[in-house]
């Protein structure tokens, strides 16, 4: 019986490279704008177990392909003995919806995320396990961090897993490089009455690059610098919560002084040409937009209560030149897709507007 489930993407809020020391926090968004994830019995003319069929790349075994590094990843974690022997064939794709693009055209949504937990939760389906949702997001937190060889923060695996709004958090980090990262999320409700949409810099940023460059620093002032970075997070949850926008507007600023400020101290690198050229044309029009994520290219992000205000940045964003996106919001994440309740088979996860 085949099956199919959307794996959503995320988008950063605010956050950024806080959360690669222990104790930082980040505002994360699931959006229904992932990969599609497709489970079948093999046919005697289908032997390749897995396969992304947007880039007709096929694993069978042997070494796996980059670009099924992260599904592949999330199968062995979950179900080891069944990926070499099991009768089944899954199938990895762009959601249609999306703007998940592959190589170079990616605008930061989160495909290796996307694609590490989705490997991970249809591993457990195979294996006949259902996890806590704690147990699955710390599943893929490990599952991500070690297909990148120890690297990673685990937000953005975290905001797929768990769908909606999140304020993630990292626990702990053990000593050592590579060490394991302990990490929570905490859900929060999507605000009521507020839209947002996204713009790509044209450019796919290397988080890893960026992350290098930060960690050319010495350990005291690249602790000092991730502090005063992640001191912006929480106003920013508050505001949104309390849902008036010229609190919104402030703490969003706070959110950009403060990633500027993280940026000139740290030279990573976040805000390149075209960022700030998308950043110039939503302050000349009043619209709260920060970067989303490490910077460095991919994409910025505007939320706004006057959709009228942000329908005329997209037009403006476009005159520009950009390439303009609004994915819904997720609100079920891979795990609700996979082991809540009703998780039937469909083309595609409910998912709902930011301000349905």
């Amino acid at each position: 019986m085949k099956r199919r489930w959307a794996i959503p993407g995320k988008v950063m809020l605010a956050g950024e490279y806080s959360v690669l020391r222990e104790g930082g926090i980040a505002l994360v968004l699931a959006v229904d704008a992932g990969l599609e994830l497709e489970l079948e019995p093999p046919s005697a003319s289908q032997s390749p177990l897995l396969v992304r069929r947007d880039t007709a790349v096929a694993w069978s075994g042997g070494p796996v392909p980059d670009e099924l590094r992260f599904l592949h990843a999330g199968l062995a974690h979950s179900a080891p003995k069944r990926l070499f022997k099991a009768p089944f064939r899954v199938q990895l794709s762009s959601s249609p919806s999306a703007g998940v693009g592959t190589g170079a055209t990616k605008p930061g949504l989160g495909g290796s995320a996307s694609a590490a937990v989705g490997g991970l939760a249809v591993g457990y389906r195979l294996a006949g396990l259902v996890p806590s949702r704690e147990v699955f997001l710390q599943a893929a937190v490990d599952v991500h961090r070690t297909a990148q060889a120890g690297r990673g923060s685990g937000y953005d695996v975290a905001a797929v897993a768990m769908g909606g709004l999140s304020v993630y958090q990292v626990d702990r980090i053990s000593d050592g490089p590579g060490g394991r990262l302990v990490a929570s999320a905490v859900p929060r409700p999507v605000p009521r009455g507020w839209s947002f949409c996204m713009a790509y810099a044209g450019r796919s940023a290397s988080t890893t690059r960026l992350v290098g460059r930060l960690d050319a620093l010495g350990p005291a002032a690249r602790e000092d610098a991730l502090i005063r970075l992640g001191a912006s997070v929480r106003p920013l949850v508050d505001a949104l919560g309390a849902g008036a926008r010229a609190e919104v507007v402030n703490a969003v600023r706070h959110c950009d002084a403060a990633l500027r400020e993280f940026d000139a101290l740290t030279g990573v690198g976040v805000y390149t040409p075209e960022v700030d050229a998308l950043l110039a044309v939503a302050h000349a029009m009043g619209c709260p937009c920060k970067v989303s994520g490490a910077g460095g290219g991919d994409s910025v992000v505007a939320f706004d209560r006057e959709p009228d205000r942000l329908l005329a940045l997209r037009s403006a964003w476009t005159a520009s030149g950009f390439h303009t996106y609004s994915p819904p919001v997720a609100r079920r994440g891979a795990w609700d897709a996979f082991f809540g309740p009703g998780d039937a088979p469909t083309d595609a996860a409910p998912s709902l507007d930011f301000h349905a």
